[in-house]
């Protein structure tokens, strides 16, 4: 019986072994970006409620029984968000400060997902979906309130505006929108 090369021994095992992976790469872009591109929102906002929902809008248990469930792994979570300070209005209408609306992400941080903490305030840079709702991943800026730099607060709460012509010129373009 002939032997069969050791590089198709390997190629038949790697494809034996592969599985489905997904990833989310995007690059960081500082918070003046958002301030300076047009399809942006930031605001200040405190997550009110949290549930966990799967593709169809069914509720979850919070915990899955099965580590290795799929389900999970698609799972999406629905927040209600309250709006406690806007920055940068952009295309999404925000009606007023203390206004409340909801928004659904994805959980897996390998599809640009995310968890937020309930009754926890964040930074949060998104855009308008097709429906006109909030929408934002792990690729916008999405911080703890608590943990945003003192360059960053400053930039916020004295509405010092950055040099947008500056951002806009030195910005690369795969993360310059505006």
């Amino acid at each position: 019986m002939e032997k069969i090369p050791i590089i198709l021994q390997s190629l038949f095992i790697l494809l034996v072994v592969v599985d489905v992976t997904t990833a989310c790469s995007c690059a960081w872009r500082p918070l003046s970006a958002f301030l300076c591109d047009s399809h942006s929102t930031v605001i200040r906002a405190r997550v009110l409620r949290a549930e966990v929902i799967d593709r169809n809008g069914n509720s979850l248990p919070e915990e899955p029984s099965d580590e290795f469930s799929f389900r999970y792994y698609m799972a999406m979570t629905r927040y209600q968000i309250q709006v406690i300070s806007t920055f940068k209005a952009g295309p999404f209408q925000i009606s007023t400060n203390n206004s409340v609306f909801e928004m659904t992400a994805p959980r897996a941080d390998s599809i640009c997902g995310f968890i937020l903490a309930r009754d926890t305030d964040y930074l949060l840079a998104g855009s308008t979906n097709d429906a006109g709702e909030f929408d934002t991943d792990i690729c916008q800026k999405i911080e703890r309130w608590n943990r945003i730099s003192p360059s960053n607060l400053n930039l916020l709460e004295h509405k010092s505006v950055p040099d947008c012509e500056y951002v806009k010129k030195n910005m690369s373009p795969f993360y310059n929108r505006a």
